[in-house]
């Protein structure tokens, strides 16, 4: 039985937990998948990506995204104003971009260690 291609997805933090068995779920449901990840691979699906660097500009629009599935976040941070500066404006650039370069399906996976108020 031939796979249906189902569009494009890009997922951050791809080489994470989350994020790298999210990847293999969306390969084997027919989705041509770009990680983007702070340790990327031999591959031409993989591309660098860290919160505070961001996608490469015109990243979504040169690979025809049509999904961003954004897991990524920085653990190694401690303070309130180090991770609202990384992963809360990271985050928040990051679907600017994706908005700006024609990604209809974005998707944010939150995370337990996120600071309450």
């Amino acid at each position: 039985m031939e796979k249906v291609q189902r569009g494009r997805c890009a997922i951050t933090g791809a080489g994470g937990y989350l994020g790298s068995h999210l990847a293999a779920y969306m390969l084997r449901e027919g989705w041509d998948v770009f990680r983007l990840t702070g340790r990327p691979k031999d591959s031409a699906r993989d591309f660098r990506f860290t919160l505070d660097d961001g996608a490469p500009k015109g990243f979504f629009s040169e690979h025809q995204i049509d999904a961003l599935v954004h897991c990524a976040y920085d653990f190694a941070l401690t303070s309130k104003e180090q991770i609202f500066k990384t992963n809360v404006n990271g985050s928040i650039k990051l679907f600017r971009q994706a908005r700006e370069e024609g990604v209809r399906r974005p998707i944010f996976i939150s995370t337990m260690s996120a600071p309450r108020g």
